[in-house]
């Protein structure tokens, strides 16, 4: 790639960490680690009213979560470029914006904005589709104003194009540029004019970002024009859309979960959502899935960009999550989902064995670690309720052969109440009743647990405990007799 490459993830504190800024994140780690080079995060945090106080705390505790390591930012060791955030760089842009006026490439606009909108209304009032600012403060500079703003002076019929990573070759012509403002009048640059002096401040070769921003990219190339200054390459990363084709919105989508924080609080781990992101508009061209992030930092090549939406799939951020889940080793499996049991089970005083052998059992079916909450319910609900259909199923010749077989070997296992013990108990029943496959095992995991499925039964009966499922079995007779 010639010089070191250097790519930034440019976040505003406005919010909280998205997923769709985290799949920006991460494609530009991904791209400078496969070419050995930095990865930097600057907060551009100059639209002061919008901030937010966790803003910038969200915005690299996830990352760091996620497994996307900043070499440089607002709290690494290596600060050759700082400062790493915009408010503290005003004095940068302040000296830049006033070499493009004294060179005529930009000059100070005392409009007011109700001047402004009468001019947008009578443009329209023409017809003009998109009102443009009439250069009244170039043509006639002399305003008795003490606030202005300052704007770029837009070359007049000329065009402007650069090759695009993921689209190819784009070209804009000038004559769609409006004079837009670099300085507003509170003394604080506007995006497009600080982001192409901190890009080439900081040294950065490639700019990869989304889709949204490539009317932006013409605005800053005109500014590295101006300045005589060598432009990053650009990379416009394609949409990501939810399952009805609607782009991934923080103000709609519904339910969809939308930030790296509530993934990381259900429980969702790290190296699954690194995973599942990294496929979100890029492909390894073939059918394999499952990477870690070394592999993915190895093969990572953009030429496979993919020009075409993404669509964010929950059911398979879940199932990329349950692959990682299982590959906890046990001890791991129980640190993790431990946690999630207890915010809701502490108080009921079972005992650790106990509890390590109930998260166990659900390991290979969890996708979440939250999830656990629901399905430990199984264990401790008091009153067994059955739906119409399975109480006619309970009822039926077969059922009714089982339970009783059941209910005569129970006692025989009063002491022994353990899991191979109970499959020996399920085999006595299945050999004296010559029952299998759902007449066996639905009689006995349905009055047990209230559940037609669930994991395997001799460990679910194992952990709902003897008495009550002497209990379960014997109310459930007395009501059959009624």
């Amino acid at each position: 790639m010639g010089k070191r490459v250097r790519v930034r993830y440019a976040p505003s504190p406005t919010g909280f960490l998205h997923i769709g800024g985290a799949r920006t994140a991460l494609f530009n780690y991904l791209f400078a680690k496969h070419y050995n080079g930095d990865f930097v995060v600057r907060i551009e945090d100059t639209d002061t009213k919008r901030n937010i106080k966790e803003g910038i705390g969200s915005q690299l505790d996830n990352l760091r979560w996620l497994g996307v390591i900043p070499d440089e930012t607002i709290d690494t060791k290596n600060q050759d470029f700082a400062p790493y955030q915009q408010t503290q760089r005003l004095s940068i842009y302040h000296d830049y914006c006033n070499k493009l006026v004294e060179g005529g490439k930009a000059y100070k606009c005392y409009c007011t904005v109700e001047e402004l909108n009468e001019e947008r209304i009578i443009q329209k009032a023409k017809g003009v589709v998109a009102p443009r600012y009439n250069r009244k403060c170039l043509n006639n500079p002399s305003r008795n104003r003490k606030e202005f703003t300052v704007r770029l002076k837009i070359p007049q019929k000329q065009k402007y194009s650069w090759i695009d990573m993921v689209r190819g070759f784009v070209e804009v012509d000038t004559n769609d540029v409006d004079d837009f403002v670099i300085m507003k009048n509170n003394s604080i640059p506007t995006y497009n004019f600080a982001v192409v002096v901190d890009d080439y401040l900081m040294e950065i070769t490639h700019v990869l970002r989304g889709e949204e921003h490539i009317t932006n990219t013409v605005k800053q190339l005109i500014l590295f024009d101006y300045f005589g200054y060598t432009p990053p390459k650009f990379a416009h990363l394609t949409l990501i859309v939810d399952e009805s084709k609607k782009k991934l919105s923080k103000r709609n989508n519904g339910e969809l979960l939308q930030y790296v924080k509530e993934y990381k609080d259900m429980g969702y781990l790290p190296n699954a959502l690194f995973n599942y992101l990294s496929l979100l508009g890029w492909s390894p061209g073939n059918e394999e899935e499952l990477f870690s992030v070394s592999k993915l930092i190895e093969v990572f090549d953009e030429n496979k960009w993919s020009k075409s939406s993404s669509t964010y799939d929950v059911k398979k951020v879940n199932w990329f999550n349950k692959i990682y889940m299982n590959k906890l080793t046990d001890d791991e499996y129980i640190s993790f989902t431990k946690p999630f049991y207890n915010s809701k089970y502490k108080e009921k005083n079972k005992n650790n064995d106990w509890i390590e052998k109930m998260l166990l059992v659900f390991k290979p079916q969890l996708e979440y670690g939250f999830q656990i909450i629901e399905l430990a319910d199984l264990f401790f609900i008091e009153d067994i309720k059955l739906s119409l259909e399975e109480k006619t199923f309970l009822q039926s010749q077969k059922s009714d052969v089982t339970i009783k077989s059941f209910l005569g070997f129970l006692p025989n296992y009063k002491e022994k109440w353990e899991d191979t013990k109970i499959k020996n108990l399920i085999t006595d029943v299945k050999n004296t009743t010559k029952n299998k496959g759902k007449d066996l095992f639905w009689p006995i995991r349905l009055i047990a647990s209230g559940q037609a499925s669930g994991p395997e039964l001799s460990k679910t009966l194992e952990l709902i405990g003897y008495k009550n499922v002497l209990k379960r079995f014997g109310d459930y007779e007395k009501c059959s007799k009624k």
